[in-house]
């Protein structure tokens, strides 16, 4: 699994100061080497973001001005650019100018980047926004609204008071060929109405990073209602402290503040476990991994004491157990699970006595899979090599060693009957029948039956298998 971490900057990875702790710099840069993929993704654009953010180079492009363009951090190299159509760029010129309104533009002009505003026009906010980047070679100065409109323009901000920029905001919102964001400035009093083309997003950006990249999962971080859309479409999301309520309700959990290294801590925290998931060497002493293979360990025991018509009590345990567990999955018990939350069942599952599952690695089972009793599903995997499969002690006393983990893919409606065991990194084809007492190393087709040690297949399943005469054949299923 191939996992992209992804961070706002703005009162997410960057503290008051509007810079990154040392400890950010050197856990994000330390796990890089390590294998993590890592950006951030901002409305600042390359020349302020790079500074701010001075001392970390993300491993995958920088998504800046909330996702409008897309730049190599390491070269600097632009890798994708979505600017306003012309007829869009005159409307929403007129929409503003009716209100009047003159904003900052950032546009390419003659091939260069530059930020377009009319000096006369400047207020509080837009001076101290100019100040605070005085010496950057992108802002230009100009005297007329043509030459304020001119180049390939991509994003567009008002600065100013609120009840100044509220009837810009009303006029647009609901228009479907531009996004806008209204929110106040952190730290500050004013308010920010920005303007870009509707298909542009952090959101956007990321999947588009997704696809080019391979990646399989989004994990992203953030504190600002811009940060909303790139909340919806992340596998988990994790808000800041002090993030906005709202951004809060939408995130799978908050997390420490921008101050306290929130990010990188979380980040530090749950990289063992992403080596796990990633199916590379992990350090099995890790804290995070220890603690959920104990309360794994724990809640099974807890499901096993129960007896099986004490439905409500092990519908709770197992909500806390299986995260990804799905509707009227029934487990006789007993049961055994290294860690639960890296298993996913589909609705309709059933495990008989005796179900054992070292997940991991990922474990995917399907809709409708059937399990007879003393079945095991075992993705770890030791080093063959005895030297390196040996327990170690740590400095603290600590005693560790070196696993990895394949992931396991069951595909619907599988039979696995009695007594199987199924190795990591194979995959089960949908509508297969897993024969007693089989050891399952390689990949199973769909529609077969197999069996054996090692499992092979025997034969198709075929309409001659059928045992259901037709008029119940289709009856009361689910």
């Amino acid at each position: 699994m191939k996992t992209l971490f992804i961070s706002d900057l703005d009162g997410t990875l960057l503290n008051q100061n509007d810079s990154l702790s040392e400890k950010t710099i050197e856990t994000i840069s330390r796990l890089q080497e390590e294998g993590m993929y890592f950006t951030y993704a901002t409305a600042r654009s390359y020349a302020t973001a790079s500074i701010v953010a001075k001392g970390l180079v993300p491993s995958v492009p920088v998504i800046l001005y909330n996702g409008a363009t897309m730049i190599d951090a390491a070269t600097g190299e632009l890798i994708i650019h979505t600017g306003f159509s012309r007829e869009d760029k005159d409307a929403m010129r007129d929409a503003l100018e009716h209100l009047g309104l003159r904003p900052m533009v950032y546009a390419y002009v003659n091939g260069i980047e530059k930020v377009s505003y009319i000096l006369s026009s400047c207020n509080d906010g837009m001076q101290y926004y100019l100040d605070k980047r005085s010496g950057d070679k992108r802002m230009r100065a100009v005297e007329t609204d043509e030459d304020l409109w001119e180049g390939d323009s991509f994003y567009v901000t008002c600065i100013g008071d609120e009840e100044l920029l509220r009837p810009a905001y009303e006029a647009l919102r609901n228009d479907a060929r531009f996004r806008i964001t209204f929110q106040q400035e952190i730290y500050r009093k004013e308010y920010w109405l920005e303007i870009m083309p509707a298909c542009v997003s952090k959101a956007n950006a990321i999947l588009l990073l997704k696809e080019k990249y391979g990646f399989d999962r989004i994990v992203s971080f953030g504190d600002s209602m811009n940060d909303i859309p790139m909340f919806e479409i992340s596998d988990e999301a994790y808000a800041v402290e002090n993030a906005a309520d709202a951004l809060k309700a939408l995130a799978t959990g908050v997390i420490e503040s921008n101050e306290a290294d929130g990010v990188a801590k979380w980040l530090d925290y749950h990289w063992q476990e992403e080596l796990l998931l990633s199916g590379k060497l992990y350090d099995t002493s890790d804290a995070l991994l220890a603690s959920r293979r104990c309360l794994a360990h724990h809640l099974s025991k807890d499901y096993n004491d129960t007896y099986e018509e004490q439905t409500k009590e092990r519908t709770v345990i197992l909500k806390e157990l299986l995260p990804h567990c799905y509707q009227n999955v029934y487990l006789q018990g007993p049961i055994q699970f290294d860690y639960g939350t890296h298993i996913t069942f589909g609705p309709g599952c059933y495990a008989n006595f005796n179900f054992t599952v070292l997940d991991a690695a990922s474990i995917t089972i399907g809709t409708g899979v059937f399990f007879g009793p003393n079945c095991t599903l075992a993705a770890p995997v030791h080093p063959l090599v005895a030297e390196e499969r040996t327990f170690r002690r740590k400095a603290n006393g600590d005693v560790y060693d070196w696993e990895y983990g394949r992931p396991i893919h069951i595909g619907d409606r599988c039979w696995i009957a009695s007594n199987v065991t199924i190795c990591g990194g194979v995959t089960i084809g949908e509508n297969t029948v897993i024969g007693a007492g089989s050891v399952v190393t390689k990949d199973i087709p769909a529609g077969v039956l197999a069996a054996g040690n090692p499992c092979r297949v025997i034969r198709k399943i075929t309409e001659e298998d059928r045992i259901l005469p037709e008029e119940i054949r289709r009856k009361d299923i689910f």
